[in-house]
């Protein structure tokens, strides 16, 4: 639900989409959009970041909307969308993900894979270490923080209130 209460939001693992519903004055929802990968015409706006949304969390200030979300790799994935205000259309902004490391037998040593950024197929998130799953996503009540939590796997991020931006605090 957004803050102001004009919108629900719907995370759609199916079909790799969020959906935007908009209740009436009865309180039926209408579907008014959604933000999907790949998505036919018509109500839906085009994606590039997300994979499988699974959990949504709505900022206090209404600017933002996050995602936990199963990625294709495996790992955990929290996705940054930025909302209208006016319309509750959302738009992926950004998105932060596991960080894969490598163990070495031999020396027991852990070596961070290599980022790569701007070739096709190549991840386009910000790697971060403490997300490893995410199952759930939530918003502190000022706005100042997103904690993404899964199995295993705990993290919190510090959030930039003009951009939306997460950077990691801590895990």
């Amino acid at each position: 639900l957004s803050p102001d209460g004009r919108q629900v939001y719907g995370a759609a693992p199916g079909s790799h989409a969020v959906d935007v519903f908009t209740p009436d004055a009865t309180g039926s929802l209408a579907q008014t959009g959604c933000l999907k990968l790949e998505p036919p015409p018509g109500l839906c706006g085009a994606g590039q970041l997300m994979s499988s949304p699974t959990q949504l969390a709505a900022s206090p200030d209404g600017r933002n909307v996050y995602a936990a979300d199963s990625s294709e790799g495996g790992g955990g994935e929290v996705d940054v969308l930025s909302r209208n205000p006016s319309t509750g259309a959302l738009t992926d902004t950004s998105c932060l993900d596991f960080l894969r490391v490598e163990e070495h037998e031999e020396n027991k040593e852990h070596e961070q894979e290599p980022e790569e950024e701007g070739e096709p197929g190549v991840d386009r998130c910000t790697s971060v270490a403490g997300l490893a799953s995410v199952a759930v996503v939530a918003v502190s009540g000022d706005g100042s923080a997103v904690y993404a939590i899964g199995s295993g796997s705990a993290a919190i991020f510090s959030r930039d209130a003009s951009t939306g931006k997460l950077t990691e605090a801590s895990c």
